[in-house]
C-alpha cells in the first residue's frame, strides 16, 4: 500500500454559487465534470484535475443531517487498497467502501482520531484486482 498523493479537499456550503464563485474568481479553479452524486455539488479544477470537491451542507447523508459547513474531508490517491482494508479490519477501524457513481474509483472512508474524515482512492479495476468487491456509491 502507497500513498501517492493529494487526490482532493471536500468543503461543504449553503451557498453552492457564492461558494463556486469565490473558487473561480478569487481562487482562479474552474468547474469541471462530476459524478452524478446524491446531493448537489461541483467539482473545481486546475487543469485537468478536480483538486477541490464543493459539496452542499444540510442534506440528508446516510440517515443522518450535516448541518456543518466548512472543511468536509481530504482525500489521497493510493494504491494497495486491500492492504489498507486488511488495516482497518486488524485495527478496529469503522470504514466505509464504495465505487464512485461512474465506477471509475473506490473509495475507503475513514475517520482519524480527531474526527477528520479521510478518503483514500484508487482506480477501480486495481482495487477489484486486488481481491475487493466494491459496492457501488450511495454517496
Amino acid at each position: 500500500m502507497a500513498v501517492s498523493g493529494l487526490h482532493h479537499v471536500n468543503i461543504r456550503t449553503r451557498d453552492l454559487e457564492e461558494t463556486r464563485k469565490f473558487y473561480e474568481d478569487i481562487v482562479g479553479l474552474h468547474v469541471g465534470p462530476r459524478p452524478n452524486f446524491a446531493g448537489g455539488g461541483i467539482w473545481l479544477y486546475s487543469g485537468d484535475h478536480p483538486w477541490v470537491h464543493i459539496s452542499m451542507a444540510d442534506v440528508a447523508m446516510n440517515g443522518q443531517e450535516v448541518p456543518d459547513e466548512g472543511f468536509a474531508h481530504i482525500a489521497f490517491d493510493m494504491t494497495g487498497m486491500k492492504v489498507m482494508v486488511d488495516r482497518l479490519e486488524d485495527g478496529g477501524v469503522k470504514y466505509s467502501l464504495r465505487a464512485s457513481p461512474d465506477r471509475r474509483l473506490a473509495q475507503l472512508f475513514f475517520d482519524d482520531p480527531s474526527g477528520v474524515e479521510l478518503e483514500f482512492t484508487c482506480f477501480l479495476p486495481d482495487a477489484e484486482a486486488d481481491g475487493l468487491e466494491i459496492p457501488d456509491s450511495t454517496r
